[in-house]
């Protein structure tokens, strides 16, 4: 909800911004986009309910971004501070007069990504074309022409498109032909496996059955040629009960054994381990390692969508019919959620059925499925593209740090070809979800532009650098993009102190800050709290100062700046400062066992520097009471600091946080004492604190 009322209170100023005033002097940016902020803000709390802040100037970090994009006000690869990303990468780049379209062809290739793994699919509601057509992961019939046997099979049709989609171990234009996932293949854990429409065997292989004792055939077009695949095991009907078709058939002699795919296991690979669908497809379907497969005529990604009356004309997605959500209209601002193929989300080649959504080990690089399942249960998901101000693209990234970014690649093809609303607005009103470390930035393994650069980025990362500490193609543009906080997991709020004022007070913010008098500072004698690496690479051991000191002066190509420097140069000053706590864990023998959240719970501040991008110390020191020390640059002057989650529009880092330069951390340890010593201060804080941990 804070992210929709952030968008809608800031994006559509910042896009008129972007827009009219790219040119304009920082003064006038500066004026505009703080009276619209404050007329949007005060709008998006009365539509949304949130408690909103009092409207304010945005913050001189988010001021200083904006004086940024008023120089520079392209992301792309004609802004000369914009570093190339071929200039990232020697396996890319072949010359400085590369041309961007020989750059843009390696970046594909070295992807996995062919021009012909995109087809334009089935656009015009009932032409008449040859179908199916493998597009986008997913086959394509047109609307109104999904067979029933794509159901019978298992897979989902969306009415819209006429398209069936297939759970993890079914493939084929109705779902026909059992195959084991590339999940339980060991190129899953490559970056060559990607699902190819031009190859639908690149990544799944064929299972053999009585029909298909050998290899099994598909054609990813009437006119496309027939894409044969030797078929693995023994035909599945020779072991017991098919091994439920959740298993490969494997021959031994006479012997005939079940190899179970991953989530199922037994002799028949009959017993599933538990597994998570969104909203547990709200017990319309079942859900089959991840993926609902819905009972007609329900349909989408959690079972919440019907047909629409008139399908056949509608322009409607489907009604939705959710539990969570009854009523029919929407809440504006209205947000109009992409149903993309399953193998772009729910089923991406990393995807974590295992793991509760918010419950899995890794969830600081979640925040895309958070954001997915919230808007899908909000007040302002539309199914009605008339009524959307904004459209949702749900990629599933799962690459975590970098990696390849051919997902976007295919969401940006399959969502221009298969939906006019991309086209009607150049992908200005759309909004995606990037949680990497440095974000959209390019990196060594593609650039993000094409897909991204008219659009608006949720990310974590409010940076106009990249992860080598320059600017490279499509880095964080504070006219559009938003900073969001990352996912922490449930076991660290429920240990925030601020919990318990704030649900006996129903919810009140303001109320939770009352922990400012409840003696919950008291036991807090640590003065300043960070553990964790110091350089890159963050594996590489030392044992001796000196040892850490020529690891962190070794050069890393394209990742230099890990840090900013910041995490070495606070350890070499003050590692043995009183009150301060400072654990490196690169040193033999490794810092005693210590429970990080009791240390933060017990300490007044909390080093919260960047990484390689941005990390989770701010926002994990915020919800336990520790005040977050953020220092976030090089130092150098050139750039900005980086932007902090919902700064500038919603919240004011300055009130709650200690903001600082690089080049004040000489005087870190005379600046954080006197900090302490002032009570007023403290408890001004503590009081911003309470209320900013709470939101």
């Amino acid at each position: 909800e804070a992210a929709v009322a952030a968008v809608a209170g800031g994006a559509q100023s910042r896009g008129q911004t972007a827009t009219s005033l790219s040119h304009a002097p920082a003064s006038r940016l500066r004026l505009e986009v703080k009276n619209a902020s404050r007329r949007d803000e005060q709008a998006s709390a009365a539509t949304v309910g949130l408690p909103l802040p009092a409207p304010r100037p945005p913050s001189r970090v988010y001021l200083a971004h904006l004086d940024y994009m008023a120089k520079y006000p392209s992301t792309g690869p004609e802004n000369p501070r914009s570093v190339r990303s071929a200039w990232l990468s020697k396996s890319v780049r072949q010359s400085d007069k590369q041309s961007r379209d020989d750059e843009l062809g390696a970046m594909l290739l070295q992807a996995g990504w062919r021009e012909a793994d995109a087809p334009v699919g089935l656009q015009v509601p009932g032409a008449d074309v040859a179908a199916p057509i493998l597009t986008g992961n997913a086959w394509h019939w047109g609307r109104g022409r999904c067979p029933e046997a794509c159901a019978r099979n298992g897979g989902v049709c969306l009415p819209e498109l006429g398209r069936c989609d297939c759970p993890r171990n079914r493939w084929g234009p109705s779902c026909e032909v059992l195959v084991q996932p590339a999940v339980a293949r060991p190129e899953r854990f490559h970056g060559w496996c990607v699902y190819n429409d031009s190859s639908p065997w690149f990544c799944d292989k064929p299972i053999c059955t009585h029909d298909s004792p050998k290899s099994v055939s598909l054609r990813t077009s009437p006119s496309a040629d027939l894409h044969a695949s030797r078929c693995l095991g023994a035909p599945v009907s020779e072991c017991e009960h098919n091994c439920s078709y959740h298993g490969v058939c494997t021959a031994n002699g006479g012997t005939r054994r079940c190899k179970c795919f991953p989530g199922y296991r037994g002799a028949a690979c009959e017993l599933a381990t538990v597994a998570h669908c969104v909203h547990n497809c709200f017990g319309r379907g079942q859900c089959d390692e991840g993926f609902c497969k819905c009972k007609p005529p329900y349909f989408g990604v959690d079972c919440s969508l019907v047909p629409s009356p008139n399908q056949q004309q509608s322009s409607l997605l489907g009604t939705i019919d959710s539990p969570l959500r009854r009523a029919a209209d929407c809440v504006a601002p209205c947000v109009y959620v992409y149903e993309l193929p399953a193998r772009m989300n729910v089923l991406a080649l990393k995807a974590e059925p295992q793991f509760g959504f918010f419950v899995h080990g890794p969830a600081d690089y979640r925040a895309f499925k958070a954001m997915h399942l919230s808007l899908l249960r909000s007040p302002h998901r539309t199914a009605d593209p008339a009524r959307a101000s904004y459209f949702y693209v749900p990629t599933w990234d799962f690459h975590g740090s970098w990696g390849n970014p051919e997902l976007y690649w295919r969401a940006h093809r399959y969502v221009r070809t298969h939906w006019p609303f991309w086209n009607a607005s150049g992908g200005a009103d759309h909004i995606w979800t990037v949680t990497r470390d440095a974000a959209a930035c390019a990196t060594p393994w593609g650039s993000l532009w094409e897909p991204l650069n008219s659009s608006i980025v949720l990310s974590n990362w409010g940076a106009v650098t990249g992860l080598g500490g320059v600017p490279t193609e499509r880095c964080f543009d504070a006219r559009r993009d938003l900073v969001v906080p990352g996912v922490l997991h449930p076991s660290k709020v429920k240990l925030s102190p601020f919990l318990p004022f704030f649900a006996k007070s129903n919810g009140s913010h303001a109320a939770a800050a009352a922990a400012d008098t409840a003696g919950l500072w008291e036991k807090r004698k640590t003065l300043l709290f960070f553990h964790g690496s110091i350089c890159w690479q963050t594996y590489d051991r030392v044992h001796s100062m000196e040892e850490l000191r020529r690891k962190c002066a070794r050069k890393h190509g394209f990742i230099d700046h890990y840090s900013f420097g910041v995490r070495y140069e606070v350890y070499r000053r003050f590692k043995d400062e009183p009150r301060f706590l400072l654990r490196a864990t690169e040193f033999i023998p490794p810092p005693p066992s210590l429970n990080l959240d009791q240390a933060m719970l017990t300490s007044v501040f909390c080093l919260c520097p960047s990484g390689t991008g941005w990390g989770m110390r701010a926002f994990h020191a915020a919800v336990l009471g520790c005040i977050p020390v953020v220092v976030q640059d090089d130092g150098s002057g050139t750039y900005p600091s980086v932007l902090q989650a919902f700064e500038g529009l919603l919240l004011d880092w300055d009130e709650f946080s200690v903001r600082l330069r690089f080049d004040q951390l000489p005087s870190l340890p005379r600046l954080l004492r006197a900090l302490e010593s002032d009570e007023a201060a403290m408890r001004a804080k503590r009081l911003a604190l309470a209320r900013a941990a709470t939101r």
